[in-house]
């Protein structure tokens, strides 16, 4: 509890409560910015390597199964 001249300052249980919650939100969303921002740069880099790479024939690389790793490779 404070005082400030003849006011004095006790929040409610609740209202701690409620601001630590709010507190617990906002870092949480943060964090999940954060992590979307890095999978972002991820997928990026992702499309920017494979850019680089000869093409390849799409029908053959249907018929052999489509490896992941050819993800955004160009195709023709």
């Amino acid at each position: 509890m404070m005082q400030f001249g003849r006011f004095r300052f006790s929040p409610p249980w609740w209202g701690w409560l409620s601001y630590l919650l709010v507190v617990a939100l906002l870092l949480s969303l943060g964090n999940w910015q954060l992590q979307r921002a890095q999978a972002k740069e991820d997928l990026l880099a992702a499309q920017q390597a494979s850019g680089n790479e000869v093409a390849v024939d799409l029908l053959g690389w249907l018929m052999e199964g489509g490896a992941p790793e050819r993800l955004y490779q160009q195709a023709v």
